[in-house]
C-alpha cells in the first residue's frame, strides 16, 4: 500500500509538472491573426481605397478593406480617398448624392498618384504591384502580404493628443524611430480621419441610402505630402515632431475620428510606416 501511494504521488508530480501554464484570460478564442507586439517596432501597411459614393463596384474594394483587416488587425491601416468623377456631388443628377466626400489631399495624391484611373483601386504602402500603381481590388491581398513581410526601418508612436471641442482644435506630437539608417529626405504627414458615417452609395447597381462609409479621409493637418524631417536619419536616433490644426468638415464627429502620422519618401511618396490615434481618447 505504501508503495502505491509513493507512486501514485510521483505520477501526479509529473504531470504537474509537465503542464504549460495558461494565463488570463482562460479559453478566449478569436483576436488578429497578427498580432501586434506592444514592445518592439513592427512593420505597419497603408492601405488606400479609391472610391467614390456614384461607383457602383466600389463597395467590393470597401469589402475586401474589410476583410483584410479582419485578418490583419491593426497592422493593416485603411483609408478611403474620395476621388475623382465618381465622387462628384450631383454629377448624374440623383438627387441623393449630394454630401461631398471630396478633400483638397485626396484630390492631390489621386492626381499625382493615380491620375485618371477608373475605380475602385488601390495602393499598398504607394508601391506597385506587381509593376503598376494603382492596384485591382483582386490583388490587395498579395500586394498587402509583400509589405507585411518587410522590416520596419523605422516606427511611429504618438504621444500626445488632444482635441478642443468649442474651437475644433487638435494638437499632438509624435516620436520616430529610426531602425535603419534612412538617407532619403522624409516627409511625416498628418490626416484626420473619420468612421461611420452614413450616407447613400450606389452598390451593384442599387442605392444603399443607410450606407456607412469608413475610414474615411476628412483633411489634412499639414498639407497633402506633409512636412520634411530631413534626410540621413541614423539608425537608433529619435525625432518628436508636433502637429496642429482644426477638423474640418464642421459636421465631422470628433468621437468618431482619428489621426493618421503617415511616414513617406518625400520623393517617391511611397509610405515608410503608419500609425493612427483616436482623436478623442
Amino acid at each position: 500500500m505504501k508503495k502505491f501511494l509513493v507512486l501514485t504521488s510521483i505520477i501526479a508530480s509529473l504531470v504537474l509538472q509537465s503542464c504549460d501554464k495558461i494565463d488570463a484570460p482562460y479559453g478566449q478564442a478569436g483576436g488578429d491573426s497578427n498580432p501586434v507586439p506592444t514592445d518592439s517596432i513592427v512593420q505597419k501597411v497603408l492601405l488606400e481605397d479609391l472610391t467614390g459614393f456614384h461607383c457602383t463596384n466600389c463597395p467590393d474594394g470597401h469589402r475586401k478593406a474589410k476583410q483584410l483587416h479582419d485578418t490583419y488587425g491593426d497592422r493593416l491601416i485603411i483609408l478611403g480617398v474620395h476621388c475623382s468623377f465618381f465622387s462628384t456631388p450631383g454629377v448624374w443628377g440623383n438627387p441623393l448624392y449630394t454630401y461631398d466626400f471630396r478633400t483638397q489631399a485626396g484630390t492631390e495624391i489621386y492626381n499625382a498618384l493615380t491620375p485618371n484611373a477608373p475605380l475602385p483601386k488601390g495602393m499598398v504602402n504607394r508601391v506597385p504591384y506587381p509593376s503598376l500603381i494603382p492596384i485591382e481590388v483582386g490583388n490587395w491581398a498579395s500586394a498587402v502580404a509583400i509589405e507585411m513581410a518587410k522590416s520596419p526601418r523605422a516606427g511611429i508612436t504618438f504621444d500626445t493628443i488632444s482635441y478642443n471641442a468649442p474651437t475644433r482644435a487638435i494638437s499632438g506630437s509624435v516620436t520616430v524611430e529610426f531602425v535603419t539608417t534612412i538617407t532619403e529626405e522624409l516627409s511625416i504627414c498628418f490626416f484626420t480621419v473619420e468612421d461611420s458615417i452614413i450616407k447613400p452609395q450606389l452598390d451593384d447597381g442599387i442605392d444603399i441610402v443607410q450606407y456607412n462609409h469608413m475610414h474615411v479621409l476628412r483633411g489634412s493637418l499639414n498639407s497633402t505630402w506633409g512636412q520634411s524631417i530631413g534626410t540621413n536619419n541614423a539608425a537608433g536616433s529619435k525625432k518628436t515632431i508636433t502637429f496642429s490644426g482644426n477638423y474640418n468638415p464642421t459636421d465631422a464627429i470628433p468621437e468618431n475620428s482619428f489621426v493618421y502620422a503617415i511616414l513617406i519618401n518625400k520623393a517617391t511618396k511611397e509610405v515608410v510606416n503608419v500609425e493612427e490615434a483616436h482623436m478623442i481618447n
